[in-house]
């Protein structure tokens, strides 16, 4: 996907992030990062494990989105961002996204240090412990927008460990690799639910092991709104693939996040309009038909709402 060609002003690299003469953060997608990052771990493009530091990053943004995400923080200071909140991170936090949620990292401190994992949707779901953690980040969502969570001293140790042994595994090559890397995978992940369900008990989320209906409704419109979100901007459509009325999807959707579904399906929208404008010099009239505008006039209403500024003057500003 990040062949190395030409652009206006600067180059795609195959790093995964667009580069430019200029210094100044640019926008960088973890999963595709990770993917073509020689010295990261990777497992058949499912699954990525790496630490990753400051000199990493350089003075880039990070995009945390589309795929089940886990970072925790083990030094250092960073911030985060989500649907126009700011939070600031410091040392063991832990960040869990789900597809559908987005992130952007920014503003790392120099001895910023960081484990992540992060699992293609599809294969995510071929796992036992998948819907457990998802069961725990919808009652998260259902307090906070940024799911971002300050783990104890004792769980802290543990995760020190198992972060990195999952990528110590995924660079081995054992007579049954997929059986050890399915069985860490679901050890790490029970692990994190224990946390996160531990976490909402303190806030008085009592009932968070149980894996109710609405739970699995919301998980399928998320996974809807990654596959559908450039074409469907509308609730009907969603509503009618998942066999309920528009009505009861607003309330679930609000129920557990704060907030509508059209504010889910503009977030993702925003975030891919952004990306195109930072990574590509792709006309705005033809990302305005990608992302299922009428007209390149409804594109410019939308992202002057989202962002306070035209297209055009967004993609100038990063060149300043």
């Amino acid at each position: 996907m990040f062949g190395k060609y030409e652009t206006i002003t600067g180059i795609f690299s195959e790093n995964g992030y667009f580069c430019t003469n200029k210094e100044y953060n640019m926008s960088i997608d973890l999963f595709q990062w990770l993917k073509n990052k020689d010295c990261f771990s990777m497992y058949v493009d499912k699954l990525y494990a790496a630490e990753i530091t400051t000199q990493d990053i350089g003075k880039n943004e990070i995009e945390c989105r589309y795929s089940f995400i886990f970072i925790f923080i083990l030094s250092g200071t960073a911030k985060a961002c989500s649907f126009k909140q700011w939070k600031n991170l410091s040392q063991d936090e832990l960040i869990v996204l789900s597809p559908g949620m987005s992130l952007t990292l920014s503003d790392f401190s120099a001895d910023y240090r960081m484990e992540c994992i992060c699992f293609d949707p599809i294969f995510y779901d071929t796992l036992s412990a998948s819907l457990r953690v998802y069961n725990q980040i919808t009652y998260l969502m259902n307090r906070c927008v940024l799911p971002v969570i300050r783990v104890k001293e004792a769980s802290c140790a543990y995760l020190r460990t198992v972060f990195p042994l999952l990528s110590e595994y995924l660079q081995c090559n054992h007579l049954y690799q997929e059986e050890i890397i399915r069985h860490l995978c679901d050890f790490i992940l029970l692990h994190i639910a224990e946390i996160m369900h531990f976490n909402n008990i303190e806030k008085k989320d009592v009932d968070s092991t149980q894996i109710r209906h609405v739970n699995e409704l919301f998980r399928n419109f998320k996974k809807l709104l990654v596959e559908n979100y450039k074409n469907e901007h509308g609730l009907a459509f969603y509503a009618e693939q998942l066999s309920i009325t528009s009505t009861y999807l607003s309330r679930i959707v609000k129920q557990i996040t704060g907030l509508t579904v059209y504010q889910h399906i503009a977030e993702m929208i925003y975030v891919e309009a952004r990306k195109q404008l930072d990574t590509t010099d792709t006309d705005i009239k033809s990302i305005a038909d990608m992302l299922g505008f009428p007209d390149q006039s409804s594109f410019g209403r939308f992202f002057r709402k989202m962002m306070g500024c035209s297209p055009m003057q967004y993609r100038k500003k990063r060149y300043l």
